[in-house]
């Protein structure tokens, strides 16, 4: 429906989670590096809590990479991690890739999808 996230501007009841975030950020800034992972169901207030935290972190010069879970990556092992590393690689030729690398078969997916929907387009 929408091409864009909307964020509540203000966080409510996580005092507790934004401490945990702030002082794993604090920790980074003191030298030791820091892996947090958000979950939760749909409406919880995740996107607020990871905006906040970001703008703490990049409020203190800290770097923030961010990886997101997908549905069809259910059977990808590391799917966020590999998300959180595609723009470091995404000019890089999937093709290149070993044909079992997780972001080669997704890229091989991408065409086939691309090729279908416009075959599809085709016969309307």
């Amino acid at each position: 429906m929408y091409d864009f996230a909307i964020i509540s501007p203000i966080t409510v009841g996580r005092i507790s989670e934004l401490a945990i975030l702030y002082k794993a950020i604090d920790q980074v800034q003191a030298g030791n590096g820091q892996v947090v992972l958000i979950s939760g169901e749909a409406g919880v207030g995740k996107s607020r809590l990871v905006a906040d935290s970001q703008a703490y972190a990049a409020g203190n010069d800290v770097a923030v990479f961010k990886g997101h879970c997908y549905q069809e990556d259910i059977s990808t092992p590391y799917g966020p991690l590999i998300d959180l590393l595609h723009p470091f690689f995404a000019g890089h030729d999937a093709a290149a890739l070993p044909a079992d690398a997780p972001a080669a078969r997704r890229e091989r997916r991408r065409q086939a999808g691309e090729g279908a929907q416009a075959q599809r387009a085709g016969y309307r």
